[in-house]
């Protein structure tokens, strides 16, 4: 984008760059790692920017008479955005009379692989560490004067607090626990999960079973038409037919709707009373 091709022309300050003794006495600009990274951040994205090591060697491992060990190696690192564009180069590291084979191995190979990132990274622009290897910007910029740091402030640090924030959006299992959406929003989703409305007062409700009751006389187990006998005139739900009458009963004289009202009526255990069919 334009903003990054900005960005990349840029030349560092000198607040950037630190310098260190070179053979022969000479002084050597360079720029360290961790602050690469942070300006590759702040250029590309944290996202926008990868890096790769392609090839890590070791190149040498000499033990000296005194049991000292003298270590190179080499690596290759490529820098890949977002985009797929890429940059690769290769880095050295070196360590000489040293007591421990381990540290040194350590050494060499994170020296070889910081010096490989910096060095691919310039391959992007000015802003990246190309600029240091200008002699003459480098000589100029010893006139310019630093930049001070800003006073440390305590927004700007990353404190224990931080981090019990941070926690206490998780779950045990490790899921992140969801942000509670607005009142507005929580209100719409309850209106939407409201239950269904009660029954009206206008829908007929099954009657209590009163045995004086001419219109409720009509009992399952009971027929106009003669036994057509179930078996056992027993108790029907509990309840007993009146006297003189039988507990038999014609499917027949059930309609639709009728044998839908006593299906019901075994399937929750309630008094079986049915409605005698219209004639």
């Amino acid at each position: 984008t334009m903003r990054m091709q900005s960005l990349l022309r840029k030349k560092l300050g000198p607040e950037h760059i630190s310098t260190r003794q070179g053979m022969g006495g000479s002084r050597l600009s360079y720029i360290e790692g961790w602050r690469i990274i942070s300006i590759a951040n702040e250029v590309f994205g944290f996202n926008g920017w990868r890096s790769s090591i392609q090839n890590l060697t070791i190149d040498f491992m000499d033990m000296t008479e005194g049991g000292r060990f003298n270590v190179g190696a080499s690596c290759v690192v490529r820098i890949t955005l977002r985009d797929g564009t890429y940059r690769e180069d290769v880095g050295y590291g070196m360590i000489e009379n040293t007591k421990s084979k381990g540290q040194a191995l350590e050494k060499v190979k994170k020296e070889a692989t910081t010096d490989a990132l910096k060095r691919a990274m310039r391959q992007f622009g000015n802003v990246l560490g190309n600029c240091v290897y200008d002699k003459e910007y480098v000589k100029s910029l010893m006139q310019v004067q630093k930049q001070s740091r800003g006073r440390i402030q305590g927004d700007n640090l990353y404190r224990y607090t931080d981090m019990e924030d941070v926690q206490g959006m998780a779950q045990p299992n490790g899921i992140e626990k969801q942000i509670q959406p607005p009142a507005q929003h929580q209100q719409q989703q309850q209106q939407q999960i409201q239950p269904p409305p009660l029954p009206s007062a206008n829908v007929p409700q099954r009657q209590a079973w009163n045995p004086e009751d001419p219109a409720q006389r009509r009992i399952v187990g009971q027929s106009d038409n003669g036994p057509a006998s179930l078996g056992n005139p027993a108790l029907v739900n509990g309840f007993k037919p009146p006297p003189g009458e039988s507990s038999d009963f014609d499917m027949d004289e059930l309609d639709d709707d009728g044998m839908l009202d006593m299906i019901e009526d075994l399937e929750t255990d309630r008094p079986i009373i049915h409605d005698s069919p219209s004639s």
